[in-house]
């Protein structure tokens, strides 16, 4: 409802300010304004029973009801919009960048397996830097799939969070409602989740150089001798 001006009729003007003595009159105008804008009543009652309480006398009138009531319902709006692009971009995240992610550790630590298996059925068989090498890059393959298992955790937990946050703002009906946190069920935040992924991926990563510098003195002591 916008702001009384001085184009309104003096009538009018009166109508917006009148004063709402009790709760009784919040609810009535909170079902009366849910009517006008197709809004959900029962949660229109709820919002002025807290601004009832919440408002100091001379602010409880028809006008700033109806005000308060129109802020609150634009705002939830936003917070829901928000809170759904933030659930796209999540999704996004967890099946692109995260299967790039082990794709490339992945590829490294399985190409140089794959690399040290065939140097050992050659005459660098021997070699006990090839030998090495083997259970080097197997375990950076373990270690991959367990950064895609922790990176995938730690979505997980992020949507769990996010559509949490989206049913508040849907059941909301107060400021108050607005304001309850939500938090991850896990034991782990996605925070955790993620770094424990993070330090499993670079040493993934350490691992596949470690094995890669293992074949190069293999190779390099095999055509020194």
């Amino acid at each position: 409802m916008p702001y009384p001006d001085k184009h309104q009729t003096p009538s009018a003007l009166d109508d917006v300010l009148t004063p709402i003595q009790d709760i009784k009159d919040a609810e009535i105008e909170a079902h009366v304004w849910a009517g006008e804008f197709d809004a959900d009543s029962l949660k229109a009652i709820k919002f002025a029973r807290e601004w009832f309480e919440d408002s100091e006398e001379s602010y409880r009138t028809r006008f700033h009801l109806r005000w308060m009531l129109r802020a609150f319902d634009r705002y939830r709006q936003q917070q829901e919009t928000a809170s759904l692009h933030l659930r796209s971009l999540i999704l996004q995240e967890a099946t692109q960048w995260n299967l790039e992610i082990v794709k490339h550790l992945a590829a490294l630590n399985g190409a140089g397996f794959a690399g040290s298996a065939a140097l050992l059925a050659s005459k660098f068989g021997d070699a006990l830097a090839i030998r090495a090498s083997l259970p080097v890059f197997a375990a950076g393959l373990i270690l991959a799939v367990l950064n895609f298992f922790l990176n995938t955790r730690g979505h997980i937990g992020r949507l769990t969070i996010t559509q949490g946050r989206i049913d508040t703002i849907l059941e909301a009906a107060t400021w108050a409602d607005l304001k309850k946190p939500v938090e991850s069920t896990q034991g782990l935040t996605p925070n955790d989740w993620h770094d424990c992924a993070e330090r499993v991926g670079w040493l993934s990563a350490i691992l596949a150089l470690v094995g890669a510098v293992l074949i190069g003195i293999s190779l390099f002591s095999s055509s020194s001798a």
